[in-house]
């Protein structure tokens, strides 16, 4: 575009030495000629900047992640004029459809009564709610001095769930069998021996409700029986933004969201009671109980967002010390920082049951990313004792590995 416009220009000052130095007829026509065409041209863009008329569609809005969905869009032209040329630029297609049909914008020119339509086959790589189809359309005017931005204001969205994956067999803390144990041993107890009472969660035993205290609040309150405050499972998840390329991001969001989604099926499939925190603007948390309360967590991590920085100053340090009583804590991170590492060396003097879930920075595709992260506060923790898992992907199965 830019040559075109030097072109242009130099054509102009050739028509205006013409008519200075070489007065005439012809002179004059080339010189306004030149001047009237941009007028002309951009007209011309103005035109089918209004009047042409989109429409998007997509087959599915929620998909698993690796699955396919058909996108389509369609461009007319009604007027009786020959559009200019378009350029068709798709949202996040750098980094969420690399190498796929969106990758590539799509160039056409618009005839008079046209319709343009694009059906694409689209591969969803990555976990998460994002957008899908068109972000913008350049318009060009015939001479490419020109150009206009039309910016879609109404985005198509996709929801793609992680994957789920079976957790390969590993032997945890022996506080965490003691925790299925513990739950199922529930049913035994004698239902006049009970600490607490606390709202009813999918998957709490029927034979556990507070029928008379449900009547009186017209909600249903489950009892909560001695022994049972060690059968809870607290999760914490740090989504503070990470500080790699977006595309690196993408990928250590899912190792994070993945394996969290493996180790909830797998409490929950040994009835366990489970409870997830995580950190945006405000507290927010989904509890469930047994093989029933998996979708609500399913839901939650599907649409789990890293952007904030409130790990460390929010989530540990105002809401760590109402939980660690009462359960144990399971705290998953892409990796460990200083600040958290000397927050889990006070934490470990009084509370052994915490776990760490990192990404492994020895994974081949993650190993460029983690180059500039100090390792120095992993080491410090394994050397304390800590228990911390780094997380792998291997044939379809999450595998944990001691760190």
């Amino acid at each position: 575009m830019n040559k075109n416009r030097l072109i242009y220009l130099a054509f102009l000052g050739f028509t205006i030495y013409l008519g200075i130095y070489k007065d005439g007829f012809v002179s004059t026509m080339l010189f306004y000629m030149t001047l009237l065409l941009p007028v002309a041209s951009l007209g011309h863009l103005f035109l089918t900047y209004t009047q042409f008329r989109l429409l998007e569609s997509l087959n599915r809005k929620s998909v698993v992640k690796g699955d396919s969905v058909e996108y389509q869009y369609q461009i007319n032209n009604y007027s009786n004029v020959i559009f200019c040329p378009m350029q068709v630029k798709f949202a996040e297609s750098e980094v969420l459809f690399k190498d796929s049909v969106l990758a590539v914008d799509d160039r056409f020119v618009l005839y008079p009564g046209e319709c343009r339509v694009m059906k694409k086959t689209v591969d969803c790589r990555y976990r998460g709610l994002y957008y899908i189809g068109i972000d913008c359309i350049y318009i060009y005017d015939f001479m490419g001095i020109f150009r206009a931005k039309f910016r879609v204001s109404e985005h198509q969205k996709i929801l793609v769930y992680p994957l789920i994956r079976e957790l390969a067999p590993i032997k945890f803390r022996k506080t965490v069998y003691e925790e299925a144990e513990s739950i199922l041993s529930i049913e035994k107890e004698s239902a006049s021996v009970f600490s607490d009472i606390r709202q009813y969660q999918n998957g709490d035993s029927l034979r556990n409700i507070h029928w008379k205290l449900s009547a009186k609040k017209n909600e249903l309150m489950t009892k909560e029986f001695e022994g049972s405050t060690s059968s809870k499972t607290t999760i914490m998840l740090n989504v503070d933004g990470l500080p790699f390329s977006y595309e690196e991001n993408v990928v250590i969001q899912d190792y994070i969201i993945e394996g969290a989604v493996a180790i909830v099926k797998y409490l929950l499939d040994n009835n366990a009671s489970v409870n997830m925190l995580s950190y945006k603007t405000e507290l927010n948390q989904v509890s469930g109980t047994g093989k029933v309360g998996f979708g609500a967590f399913y839901e939650y991590l599907a649409k789990m967002m890293f952007s904030q920085s409130n790990f460390d100053r929010y989530l540990l340090q105002k809401h760590y010390d109402a939980y660690e009583q009462q359960s144990q804590m399971m705290l998953f991170t892409p990796f460990i920082s200083e600040s958290f590492y000397q927050f889990l060396s006070k934490k470990m003097a009084t509370n052994s049951n915490i776990i760490v879930f990192i990404v492994d920075p020895k994974e081949n595709t993650l190993q460029k990313c983690f180059e500039n992260v100090a390792l120095e506060p992993l080491y410090r923790l394994i050397a304390k004792g800590l228990t911390i898992y780094t997380i792998n992907f291997e044939n379809g199965i999450c595998r944990l590995e001691v760190a």
